[in-house]
């Protein structure tokens, strides 16, 4: 993480432990060194109610084309294809709510795509740049009350 990304995670954080009293189970990119990363992902999901994504800039393409179609590629960002993964399985295996903060300028595509978002109840996504708006708070709450909710019905 760059000192932006890693400020605004750590800000994010501390206003969900205190607003919502919230614990974490961090899943950090050390994690994924051992075998079997996908067990441990289930392992870990198992202890909660619901997840968060920063979908910080992974890697940068300054220039391509994507296979078999002829869309260009140009000066675009991308989250690592683990967080994709981790979010289908939060939301395939647990139906977790899930809240996917996404830098400006990311490529949302495949499970951050604003289409699959908008069309699951259990998947919110804020496009953060620095700040939390008014409708970024109301989303939060909204994932909030989902994660309660979850809480309530599945333990």
């Amino acid at each position: 993480m760059n000192a932006k990304q890693l400020n605004y995670y750590k800000h994010i954080t501390e206003l969900i432990k205190k607003q919502y009293n919230y614990t974490f189970e961090e899943i950090k990119p050390e994690d994924y060194w051992d075998s079997n990363q996908i067990t441990m992902i289930k392992d870990r999901m198992a202890k909660c109610s619901g997840m968060i994504v920063f979908a910080f800039s992974y890697m940068k393409i300054n220039e391509g084309k994507i296979a078999n179609i002829s869309q260009q590629i140009v000066d675009e960002d991308y989250s690592s294809p683990w967080l994709h993964i981790e979010a289908a399985m939060a939301n395939a295996m647990y139906n977790f709510p899930t809240m996917v903060f996404a830098e400006e300028n990311i490529s949302c595509n495949g499970i951050f795509d604003d289409k699959v978002i908008q069309n699951d109840e259990l998947m919110f996504k804020i496009n953060f740049n620095g700040t939390l708006s008014e409708d970024d708070e109301k989303s939060l709450s909204g994932w909030s009350r989902a994660v309660d909710r979850y809480k309530r019905t599945s333990k």
